[in-house]
C-alpha cells in the first residue's frame, strides 16, 4: 500500500511540475522552480537539496555495482589490502562509468537510459523464473508488517520514483509534449507493478532473510542469478550519467569558465571520483578532496592567465 501511495504522490508531482513549466516557460531546471517561489533564498536551498540527493543517488549507484560484482566474481583483488572484492570493483565500476558522463547532450543519453529501462524487466523475470522453475524457494520465518522499517521501505520508494531532479531536463527536450502526460502515468506505473512484484518475490522466497538487495540473496553458480544479477549491474550504468548531469549543468551555468570542454570533462570526472571514493577511509576521501580542488584552482587559474596573456599581446 505504502509503495503505491508513493506511485501516486510522486506522478501527481510530476504533474505539478509540467503545469509550472506550461505556465511559465523560464523554468528550465528543478531549481529554477524554487527561484520564482521563494526567491533567491529558496533557489539556493532547492538547488542543494536537489543537486545534493542527485549526488548521493550516484554514489548508492556505485555501492550497488560493488556489491552485485563482488557477489558475482568473490575473490577478486587489485592491490592488497587496499583494493580487494567491494573497493576494486567500485574502482573498475568508475572507469566504466567515465564514457557515459563525458556525453554532453541529452540525446546520446537518453538512448543508454533504454537500456536502464529494460534492465529492471529482464531482472524481475529471472527472479520469477528463480522461484517458479529454479526451485529456489526459502521458507524462512516471515511477518506480516514490520513497523519499525516503515521508514526505511518509505525512503526505497521514494528513491524508486526520484526522477523529479532530471524531469525538467526532459520535459524541455520533447519533441511532441502532449504525450508527455501519458508517458508520465505509465512510466510510474510500470515502475509501481515491477517494483511491488519485486518486493513480493523478495518476501515470498526469503522472508524475513532478504537483504537490501535480493541479488545478494540468490546462489551465484546459477545460470538465473547470474542474468539477475548482470541485469543489476547494467541499471545503474545506465542511470548514472543521467543522474548526475543536472549537477554539472548547474555548475556549468554558475561558472562560464566550466563550459569549456577541458574544464567540463574535469568536473564530470571529478564527480566519478568522489562517488567512488565513498568506499575507502575517510582520510582517503578528504585529501582526494583537496587535491582535486587544487587541480581545479590550478587549471582555472592558469587558464585565465594565458586568457590575459593573450588579449594583452
Amino acid at each position: 500500500m505504502l509503495l503505491f501511495v508513493m506511485a501516486s504522490v510522486s506522478c501527481y508531482t510530476m504533474f505539478l511540475l509540467k503545469r509550472c513549466m506550461d505556465t511559465n516557460p523560464r523554468i528550465h531546471s528543478y531549481s529554477d522552480f524554487g527561484k520564482f517561489a521563494f526567491c533567491r533564498r529558496g533557489w539556493m536551498t532547492t538547488s542543494v537539496v536537489l543537486y545534493l540527493g542527485c549526488y548521493l543517488l550516484a554514489t548508492e549507484f556505485m555501492i550497488l555495482e560493488g556489491d552485485n560484482l563482488a557477489k558475482l566474481f568473490p575473490g577478486f583483488e587489485i592491490s592488497k589490502p587496499m583494493l580487494e572484492g567491494r573497493k576494486a570493483f567500485v574502482i573498475v565500476s568508475a572507469i566504466a562509468i567515465f564514457p557515459t558522463v563525458w556525453l554532453r547532450g541529452l540525446g546520446p543519453l537518453a538512448y543508454i537510459a533504454v537500456a536502464g529501462d529494460l534492465t529492471p524487466i529482464l531482472l524481475l523475470s529471472a527472479i520469477l523464473w528463480l522461484a517458479f522453475f529454479d526451485g529456489i524457494v526459502f521458507h524462512q520465518g516471515r511477518k506480516f508488517a514490520n513497523l519499525k522499517g516503515m521508514p526505511t521501505a518509505a525512503s526505497i520508494y521514494a528513491t524508486c520514483f526520484s526522477a523529479h531532479a532530471t524531469f525538467p531536463l526532459v520535459y524541455s527536450t520533447m519533441k511532441d509534449r502532449k504525450k508527455s502526460s501519458s508517458m508520465l502515468v505509465i512510466s510510474f506505473a510500470t515502475v509501481a507493478v515491477i517494483c511491488g512484484a519485486m518486493a513480493l518475490s523478495g518476501y515470498l522466497m526469503f522472508g524475513d532473510q532478504v537483504k537490501a538487495q535480493i541479488t545478494l540473496n540468490l546462489p551465484p553458480k546459477n545460470i538465473s542469478s547470474a542474468i539477475a544479477i548482470y541485469a543489476s549491474i547494467a541499471t545503474p550504468f545506465a542511470k548514472y550519467a543521467l543522474v548526475v548531469t543536472p549537477i554539472v549543468i548547474a555548475i556549468e551555468e554558475a561558472t562560464p569558465l566550466c563550459k569549456h570542454r577541458p574544464m567540463s570533462l574535469l568536473i564530470r570526472t571529478l564527480l566519478v571520483i568522489t562517488n567512488g571514493l565513498k568506499g575507502f577511509r575517510a582520510e582517503v576521501v578528504l585529501i582526494s578532496g583537496i587535491l582535486g580542488m587544487g587541480l581545479c584552482i590550478a587549471v582555472s587559474g592558469t587558464y585565465i592567465s594565458m586568457k590575459r596573456i593573450v588579449q594583452s599581446l
